[in-house]
């Protein structure tokens, strides 16, 4: 069965809410950036994979206000994952993940509305 980036960010939330640890908190922010991530290439009809990088520069150059500040929040939500992902000798806080979940939420709000 398929699954949509409104289901990751219900995850996210629920492993936030519901998990203890800092292994729960990285999961967490990776799970809502990747969210977001779909929901940005939704909304620019991306079908193939694009990079992280050139998706956040393609909704910060498309021009609309909208766009640009989900691909602002978009790239803080990318900055908290790859910290969580892959700076694992550096602590992940839940002030790091809620801010994640946070970004990734409002871009995601912001791109559907």
């Amino acid at each position: 069965m398929a699954t949509s980036w409104r289901e990751l960010l219900e995850l996210a939330r629920a492993i936030g809410a519901e998990m203890e640890g800092e292994a729960a908190r990285r999961a967490a922010a990776s799970r809502a950036y990747y969210a977001a991530w779909h929901c940005a290439c939704e909304k620019l009809g991306i079908r193939d994979y694009i990079g992280h990088a050139p998706l956040v520069r393609a909704l910060m150059e498309s021009g609309s206000d909208p766009l640009v500040k989900a691909g602002r929040l978009l790239n803080q939500a990318r900055r908290r994952r790859v910290h969580a992902d892959y700076r694992l000798e550096r602590a992940f806080s839940e002030q790091d993940m809620r801010a994640c979940i946070e970004a990734a939420a409002k871009a995601a709000g912001m791109l559907e509305g």
